[in-house]
C-alpha cells in the first residue's frame, strides 16, 4: 500500500563525481532546505568532500555524521550524514574540473553502496548529483552510463528507460547511450512496445490518469512509407499498434522534427524518442535549467540531474541546483507512492 501523507520517505543523496559540481549542488540544496518537513534526507559520502564545499561556499550546516543509519538520533534536528567506507580522496590534491580515475571510484563506490542499502529497505530512493561516464571507466566500471550501471549491479533484467522530466512531459528513449550506427539494430516491435508500455504506467503512477503518448519515427519524415527507410513500417508502427490494441492513447508514429510542437499543441504527457539526441536536444533547449532524470523501470527509485558533471564552472559557484532539488522532491513522491510504482517495469 502507498505510505501514509505523512511518512516521510527516507532518501540518499549523494554528491557525485567530487570532481565536478556535484559537492557544490549538494551545498546549496541542503542550504535550501525545502525537504526537511517531507523527506528524511540522509546525504551519504565522505564528509570531508562536503566539508570542503562549505568552506569554500562560506556557509555552515550542522551535521550529524554516523557511520551506520541506526545510529542516528531521531530528536538531532542536524542534517543526517551517512560516512560512508569508500576509497579515500585527498583533498590536497584532487584534480577537480577534471574526468579521473580518482572522481570515478569515489562516486561509484558511494553509488552502489546506496544502491545496496535502498535494495535492503534501508532507504526509500537514491538521488545523486552527476557522475561522469570517463572517469567511471578510468575506475573500472565499464558500462555506457549510470542505468546501465545501476540495473547490472540491482540484477535488474526488467525493461529500463531514462526518463527525461521536464514541467509537464516525460520523455522515455528506446536507445540511450547506444552508437547511431548501432541504433537501428535495437528498433524492434518488442522493445518499442516495452518502452511504450513502461512510460505509460509509470505516467499513471506519478497521478496521470489516461496519459497521451507520442511516439517518434526513426528516419526523416517517418521514412515517407519507405522510400527513406523502412523501420517505422517494420517495428514502430506494429509497436503502437499493440499498444493501442492494449489500451494505450499513443499517437504517431511523428517526424522527430514536430513532435515535440505536437506534444505542445496537444497537452500530451508524454513522447517515446528512438535515440539519445532525438530527444535530448530539445529537452536541454526547453528546460536546461530544470530537467531531471529518473530510472524509468528500476527496482530502486533511483534519479540524477540531466546535466552532466559540468567540469569548466567548477569552484565558481555558478552550479544550478533547481534539478538537483527537484530529483530530491520526485524521489519522496515515489516513495510515499511505492506500491503504485512497485512492478511497472514488467
Amino acid at each position: 500500500m502507498p505510505q501514509p501523507p505523512d511518512t516521510k520517505p527516507k532518501v540518499g543523496l549523494l554528491l557525485g563525481d567530487p570532481c565536478g559540481i556535484g559537492p557544490e549542488l549538494v551545498v546549496k540544496v541542503l542550504v535550501e532546505g525545502a525537504f526537511t518537513s517531507t523527506t528524511d534526507l540522509v546525504v551519504i559520502g565522505d564528509e570531508r568532500v562536503l566539508a570542503q564545499e562549505m568552506r569554500r561556499a562560506g556557509v555552515e550546516l550542522e551535521l550529524q555524521v554516523c557511520d551506520d543509519l541506526d545510529a542516528f538520533d531521531p530528536e538531532n534536528p542536524a542534517i543526517r550524514f551517512l560516512e560512508a567506507p569508500v576509497t579515500a580522496v585527498d583533498l590536497q590534491t584532487l584534480p577537480v574540473g577534471t574526468a579521473n580515475e580518482i572522481g570515478g571510484r569515489y562516486a561509484m563506490e558511494v553509488l552502489s553502496l546506496a544502491l545496496d542499502l535502498a535494495a535492503a529497505g534501508r532507504i526509500d530512493a537514491v538521488t545523486y548529483a552527476p557522475m561522469n561516464k570517463k572517469a567511471m571507466n578510468l575506475a573500472g566500471w565499464h558500462y555506457r552510463d549510470g542505468i546501465d550501471f545501476c540495473t547490472s549491479h540491482l540484477n535488474w533484467d526488467g525493461t529500463v528507460s531514462e526518463f527525461n522530466v521536464l514541467d509537464h512531459l516525460w520523455v522515455a528513449r528506446v536507445t540511450s547511450h547506444v552508437p547511431m550506427r548501432q541504433v537501428w539494430e535495437h528498433l524492434t516491435t518488442e522493445r518499442v512496445h516495452s518502452i511504450i508500455a513502461l512510460l505509460n504506467r509509470s505516467l499513471i503512477a506519478s497521478g496521470v490518469e489516461a496519459p497521451r503518448i507520442a511516439v517518434a519515427g526513426y528516419n526523416p519524415h517517418c521514412g515517407e512509407g519507405g522510400l527513406c527507410g523502412t523501420e517505422e513500417i517494420d517495428a514502430i508502427i506494429p509497436a503502437i499498434e499493440r499498444a493501442k490494441a492494449d489500451g494505450m492513447d499513443v499517437y504517431g508514429p511523428v517526424s522527430a522534427d514536430v513532435v515535440y510542437l505536437e506534444a505542445r499543441d496537444k497537452g500530451l504527457n508524454g513522447i517515446v524518442a528512438m535515440y539519445h539526441d532525438q530527444c535530448q536536444i530539445a529537452n536541454k533547449l526547453l528546460e536546461f535549467d530544470r530537467g531531471f532524470v529518473i530510472h524509468g523501470g528500476s527496482p530502486v527509485p533511483t534519479l540524477t540531474t540531466a546535466h552532466g558533471t559540468a567540469f569548466d564552472i567548477v569552484g565558481t559557484g555558478k552550479a544550478n541546483p533547481v534539478p538537483l532539488s527537484r530529483c530530491i522532491s520526485t524521489a519522496s513522491m515515489i516513495a510515499r507512492n511505492r506500491a503504485l510504482f512497485d512492478g511497472v517495469s514488467r
